[in-house]
């Protein structure tokens, strides 16, 4: 926050700055999120590109789904909801999937994983 000041000894305006939490608290580190279900839980294999929809607590804006470690593109709808944008080379063979979310620093951290089985 800064604010001028009139300094009566100098006639003139000071610029005073001020750093203080008091106005503009700190958030703290970010939350290390908890997955718990997708939807759809289970997938077909060989099928095309699908929305998966993640389902847990502690979503924050930035936060990312990862599809056996990789990155996919993530839009947050709330802090209990993500949707995840999953190509059909993802579920071109048979097998489970894991899903985790990632929260951005500072704090944040990957969450457990939720298996998804593509059959």
């Amino acid at each position: 926050m800064s604010y001028l000041t009139y300094n009566s000894s100098t006639g003139g305006y000071d610029l005073v700055l001020s750093r203080t939490n008091l106005f503009y608290p700190s958030l703290g580190p970010n939350p290390l999120p908890v997955a718990k279900s997708t939807n759809p839980s289970q997938v077909k294999s060989k099928g095309p590109n699908f929305l998966l929809t993640l389902n847990g607590s502690q979503f924050i804006q930035g936060a990312t789904v990862q599809w056996n470690g990789s990155d996919r593109t993530t839009r947050w709808v709330s802090s209990t909801q993500l949707i995840a944008d999953i190509p059909a080379s993802d579920i071109a063979s048979a097998g489970t999937a894991r899903i985790t979310v990632l929260n951005p620093p500072p704090g944040g951290g990957k969450s457990g994983a939720v298996l998804l089985r593509i059959k």
